[in-house]
């Protein structure tokens, strides 16, 4: 298995703001920010784009060739996607970012990786402490994953949502179970999740 892997997800049929992973900020299409700062990463990863496999994705395929490769999945199961990805290119760890947040945070990601794998950590994450859109998560294969406020466990081919946090027993290791996401205060954001949040970032880019 690959120690690490970065899967961004990316798809252009966004309800609020279509086709906004190839949009312009400073003459740049928000993935390759992304992309552009996944290669100064100190840690060694590979990179895959999941997209879906809707016609209207052929653009982010079309894109991304010869750059990076993609990975193509259900439109709705973003969990399977993932999964199936993983599985695919034998990743041990996952490190999860989308393709409309193009300002993460790349020295806290450094960070972050290191204190995940020091830590042997199934789950970690920067979300709370960071401004939205800045931050990451990473989570380890085959064990746990998070997913809103549900539990996302992981065994073999088998994958378990759990609405409410179970008794640790039977789940492995879930030493970092920072579960408190859902009461960030945080407000401060880097995201461009609609119109008016993409014109500021071009304004101010």
């Amino acid at each position: 298995m690959n120690e690490i892997g970065i899967i961004i997800q990316a798809r252009m049929d966004s309800k609020r703001l279509p086709g906004k992973v190839l949009k312009l900020i400073a003459g740049k299409v928000l993935i390759d920010h992304i992309l552009d700062r996944i290669e100064t990463l100190n840690h060694k990863v590979q990179s895959i784009v999941a997209t879906s496999n809707l016609d209207i994705d052929n653009l982010i395929v079309n894109h991304c060739s010869g750059r990076v490769e993609c990975f193509r999945g259900d439109e709705l199961d973003v969990l399977d996607r993932y999964y199936k990805c993983a599985k695919k290119y034998g990743f041990n760890h996952i490190v999860r970012l989308t393709a409309d947040n193009p300002f993460t945070d790349i020295d806290e990601l450094d960070r972050l990786i290191e204190l995940h794998l020091a830590g042997e950590y199934d789950y970690s994450h920067s979300l709370c402490v960071m401004p939205i859109g800045t931050g990451a998560e990473i989570f380890t294969m085959n064990h746990v994953a998070y997913k809103g406020t549900s539990l996302i466990v992981i065994f073999g081919d088998e994958v378990h949502q759990i609405e409410e946090l179970p008794n640790k027993e039977g789940i492995t290791a879930l030493l970092r179970k920072l579960l408190e996401l859902q009461s960030c205060s945080l407000v401060l954001a880097a995201t461009t999740d609609n119109v008016s949040e993409l014109t500021f970032m071009q304004e101010a880019i």
